[in-house]
């Protein structure tokens, strides 16, 4: 499983989880969640990165944290 985040988008803060490789391939996809930047701080989208990051190191699943720039 994968998280990555997007920080340098104009109006939001985007984060993905990415879930590949399941011995279920139609257990596979992806949740993707945009968060305006006027609504949340960027403290407040780093707390949600970091919950997402821990639900993906729980699984049991390879990890890895990206940042696109």
């Amino acid at each position: 499983m994968q998280v990555i985040q997007h920080l340098s988008h104009e109006t939001h803060f985007v984060v993905v989880q990415l879930c590949l490789g399941c011995d279920d391939p139609a257990v596979d996809g992806y949740v993707a969640m945009c968060l305006p930047k006027a609504t949340f701080s960027l403290k407040e989208f780093q707390l949600i990165y970091e919950e997402l990051h821990e639900q993906t190191l729980d699984t049991g699943f390879w990890e890895s944290r990206l940042e696109w720039s």
